[in-house]
């Protein structure tokens, strides 16, 4: 024992000469070095993979691989297997102890210490040589079955492709994974005019347009900026990502059938769900599976729910190293940085934009970028980049992102490898991860939505600048009054879903924080925060808080102050917003709303004066008597200013200025409001005392600005637009969506002429309680309505048509106009109408001695409203109306999809053929499109349409309710009667003709073949009709009986409803094998 202790004292003895510092320490920083080590190779290893996917790329693209790469590929290799790999074998023998068996054995790790800082070098190094600059793509031609090239150059095979090319009458060329921009005409394929560069004459001028129409290009990329900007390409086609079902069925393809046992069935549902559509993670998570056995399958989706799945065969080589590639190929480290951000939130997690937003701009991401409405304008270029390469997703809001689950777990990989960022996914031990097993180079690190019960009483990351703590739930939990004291360089603080009674105390050491959120927390004094001098962005949105304190003031350098949400807030200390005089955005929406007069107790509108950088601002003010009228708002780009008690803060804003007022003499409007006025584009308008018309007294320029408009509650109000005196102007010209409600006074839209562009952008008219308003529109309105898409009529009491002629002399102004053409229209509601009686004025429709609501006139002026239209709603309409269609019009509704009719007394017949009698014909009206038909409450109807057939291919539900007098849906067609007629008229097909419902049974046999989609029937309170199937169907199904395939099935159809009615035959569920029983 004395020998080996000499032995072991020698060896220190030996150590302590020079440099004695460096090696003394190899075996007690063993542990360290072998650490580093390994996160060196994992890095290097990841690169080679990177580098390799980029090398099978451009060798299966026919590019040639520069040595230097090969070379570099080859030396990893060795540098692997020949140095690291016997390297990291050796910490067995390292591990084991002396050969006293009480101490570890020094000598071993001494050696394999040292061992292992000379390898991490130059593992390091090595690294650093393996970045390559991706030169532009070429087109390597090979030979193939159909041409052999003996040309070396590029030229020259180029040359010999344009030649064979030529030769093809058709041709469809798929260049696949384009990375950047490509020569067509280099590589030798003919595009754009080159054949007309080679000739003058007009002939071979055609020439070269016949050749360019019959070679058709098919490029495939991961960035929409490549096929757009670089390659110009006529039309773009995203492929998005598959349905469940579709996913599904690639899946089971994949690993066959075989594999969709009870066992693997469960499993393999949750690996697609898992999948979340991406098309190559569903082809290569199935191929790693195919033939293998159970255990393989759930080691499999343990690693999918661990995120963590690089170790199933492929996805490293097919998945992986495809993404990584798309994020180097980002041209700017801004977008990077922004792509890294997104790592943070959960995978699929739709994210707030304007969230990023406030990191980024306390994290100084951006360059040139000196104010928030820039930086705004910076982040939503990079995301829309991001988006056109591939690697983040439409949220469900166009304010709003997301990345899928499986980009999200390559994107945490490059975020924790190459930048210390950490997104914590496991909170188990947290408090350990954190104090322990977390980098103490952690740049960033997210719990987001986690559940968060213990925190380390000091968390030590001296290098930290974001910390994300988004709590699942909001109960009591108090943050360590020390827990700030190790994190000096925070700049990025968000505390989301906390009970803070008081704030931390070590919460002013972070004196370099430039963005707190307090979002969703219960706060009680938050004081502190004052002490935070550098603070730029302040969030206490959708907090329980009901004091902002004095202390605030100082944060001078305050640039966005977000206080929306906050319903408790009640007071604000006087001069705390004055104070702010650098902020630029100032958010305050459904939160406080105590402004005082006079700023004696609590916060003045008097204090918005000295905000000078003020562009964005959110505010309600109750009374419109308080705000001074000197108050300006003219540098505001984006608002959402609410004047008047009657608002509330819910809904979608399409836009970014948004004005609500109520006013109670609109005679008193100020300055600033008027100027809001002339540059708004959501406008809401409440009583509006003193105001008979909305233009010029609001506007006198006709709100040029203006997308959408709901007017309200105006009981003086008489017209919207009142230009009389002033000649035809332009009014709303960018106008999208008008909607009038309780205006019991209103008579006309417009009084007197209009100007071509007015309201020529409108798609949207919804009208409801007007019952003074007897037409819609006039003729000089209406022809101006190109782009109208829906109209909506409710309520109105004596409203008799939608569209009317002005008087003669101002017909004659408007008769170089053919016919009105709303060629957008899709859905027509029209409810409560007691008094209408057709869509077009009666000098339009031909007098044929009864009413309908859609009717052709002279001019076709109605066909052209109802080509595009795909929504008809008729309640509660009486009056004349008798019919709702004239035969004629049936033929223009070919995209119609659903046609509902209720409530309206006077209705005979839906379609009206009388124009008909007499003619000797036979008319096939059919309904291409229609999916869904609803008759309820038609008590007078007799008939759908009399004496012809009517077809309705699509029809997935058909309902009939409270109809007692429809005797047949409609009436057959004799034989003899076609064998007389002279001519027969099939309108949009070429059907035979049959008629749908016969006298006193819904489903003649004739028609019953003809309703395979019908997925639902409801048939109520019909006296006349006794029974849905004729007795003839019924006898045919039981003589047939034993010829299975011979039994007429509605394969689709899974409900009956009949009501009052009596069914027989056991046949009735054979037909309906699909019918689920109640």
């Amino acid at each position: 024992m004395v020998d080996v202790i000499i032995s072991v004292a020698a060896k220190v003895a030996e150590l302590l000469v020079v440099p004695i510092g460096r090696h003394i320490l190899y075996p007690f920083k063993y542990k360290s070095n072998m650490e580093e080590l390994t996160i060196q190779v994992e890095k290097l290893t990841d690169q080679r993979d990177t580098v390799q996917h980029s090398v099978d790329e451009a060798t299966r693209q026919g590019d040639e691989i520069e040595k230097k790469v090969e070379k570099w590929l080859n030396r990893v290799d060795e540098f692997s297997n020949g140095v690291v790999k016997p390297t990291i074998d050796d910490q067995v023998k390292a591990g084991k102890l002396c050969s006293i068996g009480f101490c570890p054995n020094l000598m071993a790790r001494y050696s394999l210490s040292k061992k292992a800082v000379k390898t991490t070098k130059d593992g390091v190094n090595l690294l650093g040589e393996g970045t390559f600059e991706k030169r532009p793509q070429t087109l390597r031609i090979f030979k193939d079955k159909c041409l052999t090239f003996q040309e070396e150059s590029l030229s020259g095979r180029a040359d010999r492709l344009r030649d064979r090319l030529k030769k093809e009458k058709r041709l469809l060329l798929v260049l696949d994974n384009i990375w950047a921009k490509l020569d067509l005409e280099v590589v030798g394929i003919p595009f754009g005019h080159e054949e007309e560069k080679e000739s003058t004459l007009q002939e071979e001028d055609q020439k070269g347009r016949n050749d360019q129409r019959r070679c058709k290009i098919l490029l495939t990329s991961r960035s929409e900026a490549v096929l757009t900007n670089d390659m110009n390409v006529q039309k773009n086609f995203l492929i998005n990502i598959l349905s469940d079902e579709d996913a599904g069925n690639l899946f089971w393809k994949t690993v066959g059938d075989s594999a969709k046992q009870s066992d693997f069935d469960t499993i393999g549902i949750e690996i697609v769900q898992f999948c979340a559509g991406l098309p190559v993670a569903v082809a290569t998570i199935a191929s790693a599976l195919k033939k293998m056995s159970l255990f393989y399958w759930k080691d499999a989706l343990n690693q999918l729910r661990s995120s963590n799945p690089r170790q199933i065969k492929g996805m490293e080589a097919n998945v992986y190293s495809a993404i990584k590639l798309s994020y180097n190929f980002l041209e700017s480290e801004e977008a990077k940085s922004v792509f890294l951000l997104c790592s943070l939130h959960n995978a699929s997690y739709n994210i707030y934009i304007e969230d990023l937003l406030k990191i980024a701009m306390g994290l100084c991401l951006f360059q040139d970028v000196s104010t928030l409405e820039q930086g705004r304008n910076r982040l939503y270029t990079l995301i829309n980049n991001l988006k056109a390469s591939s690697l983040l997703l439409d949220g469900r809001t166009s304010n709003r992102v997301k990345m899928h689950d499986i980009i999200h777990v390559v994107a945490t990989s490059i975020a924790s490898t190459d930048k210390f960022m950490f997104n914590i996914q496991n909170t188990t031990g947290l408090k350990e991860i954190l104090e322990e097993k977390l980098s103490k180079d952690a740049t960033a690190v997210s719990l987001f939505k986690r559940d968060i019960c213990e925190l380390p009483e000091r968390l030590k990351l001296p290098k930290l600048n974001l910390l994300i703590l988004l709590k699942n739930n909001l109960n009591l939990f108090q943050i360590p009054n020390t827990f700030f004291e190790g994190m000096k360089e925070l700049k990025i603080l968000d505390l989301t879903k906390f009970h803070l009674l008081s704030l931390p105390s070590s919460l002013q050491l972070l004196t370099k924080l430039q963005t707190l959120y307090l979002y969703n927390c219960v706060l009680g004094d938050i004081a502190t925060i004052g002490a935070l001098t550098k603070l730029e962005v302040l969030t206490i949105s959708n907090s329980d808080i009901e004091h902002l304190p004095g202390e605030i003031r100082q944060l001078t350098r305050l640039r966005l102050l977000d206080m929306s949400k906050c319903q408790k807030l009640t007071t604000i200390a006087p001069g705390v917003v004055s104070s702010l005089t650098r902020l630029e955005e100032l958010y305050m929406g459904n939160s406080f709303v105590q402004w005082d007069a006079n700023g004696q107790t609590n916060a003045s509108l008097t204090e918005l004066k000295q905000l000078s950088h003020l562009t964005t601002l959110e505010i309600h003010i109750l009374d419109a008597r308080i705000m001074p009228q000197d108050l300006l708002f003219g540098k505001l780009d984006r608002y959402r200013v609410f004047i008047g008690d009657v608002w509330d803060w819910f809904g979608n804003y399409e836009t970014s200025k948004t004005l609500k007022l109520k006013w109670s003499n609109i005679i008193y409007l100020g300055n600033g409001i008027k100027t809001l006025l002339n540059r708004t584009e959501d406008l809401y308008l409440d009583e509006l005392k003193g105001a008979k018309n909305v233009l010029y007294v609001l506007d006198e320029e006709g709100f040029p600005q203006l997308k959408h408009l709901h007017v309200q509650n105006g009981s003086e109000i008489q017209y919207i637009i009142n230009s009389v005196g002033f000649g035809p102007s332009t009014f709303f010209p960018k106008l999208e969506s008008l909607f009038l409600r309780n205006l019991i006074n209103l008579e006309m839209m417009c009084h007197d002429q209009l100007a071509t562009e007015s309201f020529s952008k409108l798609r949207i008219m919804k009208v409801k309680k007007c019952d003074r308003l007897k037409h819609l529109f006039s003729f000089s309105m209406a022809k101006n309505l190109l782009k109208l898409e829906e109209i909506e009529v409710t309520n109105c009491k004596k409203l008799e048509e939608i569209v009317f002629k002005e008087s003669h002399e101002q017909f004659e102004q408007h008769s170089k106009v053919s016919k009105i053409e709303f060629t957008q229209l899709r859905t027509l509601r029209l409810q409560c109408l007691p008094q209408l009686t057709s869509f077009g004025s009666k000098e339009f429709t031909p007098d044929t001695g009864s009413q309908e609501i859609l009717a052709e006139d002279e001019r076709g002026t109605m066909s052209s409203c109802c080509q595009t239209l795909t929504s008809l709603t008729l309640e509660l309409c009486s009056g004349n109306l008798k019919f709702l269609f004239s035969y004629s019009m049936v033929k223009s509704l070919v995209l119609l999809e659903k046609l509902k009719i209720q409530n309206c007394k006077s209705i005979e017949g839906i379609i009206n053929i009388e124009e008909l009698r007499g003619e000797g014909r036979v008319v096939n009206m059919v309904f291409p499109k229609l999916i869904n038909l609803q008759l309820k409450g038609l008590p007078n109807l007799t008939q759908f349409a009399s004496g012809n057939s009517v077809e309705f291919p699509s029809l997935t539900q058909l309902s009939i309710q409270d109809c007692p007098k429809l005797k047949a849906f409609a009436t057959a067609v004799m034989s003899a009667d076609k064998k007389q007629s002279e001519e027969v008229e099939e309108m949009n097909c070429q059907d035979d003709i049959h008629p749908l419902f016969d006298q006193k049974n819904v489903f003649p046999l004739t028609m019953f073949g003809r309703l395979q989609k019908l997925g639902e029937l409801l048939v109520d309170s019909c006296n006349s009709l006794e029974k849905i199937f004729e007795e003839v169907m019924m006898e045919e199904i039981v003589a047939k009986e034993e010829d299975e395939a011979a039994v007429p099935r509605m394969a689709k159809i899974k409900e009956v409803k009949d009501v009052g009615m009596q069914q027989s035959g056991d046949t009735y569920f054979r037909i309906f094998e699909y019918l689920e029983e109640p």
